[in-house]
């Protein structure tokens, strides 16, 4: 099962390549100001339509590779000693649910730009509902923590993850949370949602999160993810 951890360590490190193409993209409604007008938001997703759908694929697939992410690496932490079904299952559960959170704001991007011919205040209805799933980036915080806290208290041998990756789990988790308070500035602010801080950090984030944790995953030794690989352990957690 090694082998299938290092395809899935190159499935997650597309996630990076994904979201830069995706964001290369004309048209890209996350690079929509907050304060453009209804019309001029509409005119956008008149004019890029396809772009804009191509660009819902892209992080669709995106999703589905940071979700296999979630599952392998909740996996990993049943070799832990002491073991925590617990963490484990916060850690799979709220991870799964932040996955889906961004992905299900495609599908009204998506929406927005397969109906052009809707009224523009509709229109940018859709893609502010959109925008504001990315919310759900407050899950992270309940699926990271439990993940750290179980690679710090993993007392095994030969740790299956190492504790600088418990750390970039908490930097990470902390660091995303400016989307879930971006809204309660202004839009100039840089703290708001037009703001270097609450628009391109968050971005910056996730590129450096997808790099580190495909190098903590690639590392795994196959004999320490052995340990991991009967799911009877689970069952006697």
């Amino acid at each position: 099962m090694i082998k299938d951890v290092k395809l899935y360590t190159l499935g997650f490190l597309s996630v990076a390549v994904l979201i830069l193409v995706g964001g290369m993209i004309p048209g890209n409604p996350m690079m929509i100001p907050a304060s453009t007008s209804a019309a001029d938001v509409a005119a956008n997703y008149r004019m890029h339509s396809q772009s804009i759908i191509w660009f819902c694929i892209l992080m669709s697939l995106s999703t589905l590779f940071w979700g296999l992410y979630v599952v392998v690496i909740s996996v990993a932490m049943v070799r832990m000693a002491p073991r925590s079904l617990l963490l484990i299952f916060m850690h799979l559960t709220f991870g799964l649910v932040a996955v889906l959170s961004p992905f299900f704001g495609t599908v009204f991007f998506a929406a927005a730009a397969s109906m052009p011919d809707l009224s523009p205040d509709v229109i940018k209805a859709v893609h502010e509902v959109g925008k504001f799933f990315l919310l759900g980036s407050i899950f992270t915080l309940f699926s990271s923590f439990p993940l750290a806290t179980a690679i710090f208290r993993d007392h095994s041998a030969d740790p299956i993850l190492p504790k600088w990756f418990a750390w970039v789990n908490i930097v990470y988790a902390v660091i995303v949370q400016t989307n879930v308070f971006a809204p309660l500035f202004p839009f100039e602010n840089p703290l708001g949602l037009d703001g270097f801080v609450g628009k391109l950090v968050p971005l910056i984030a996730v590129e450096l999160f997808v790099v580190l944790t495909a190098i903590a995953m690639y590392r795994i030794k196959a004999q320490a993810w052995k340990e991991a690989d009967t799911m009877s352990a689970i069952v006697q957690g």
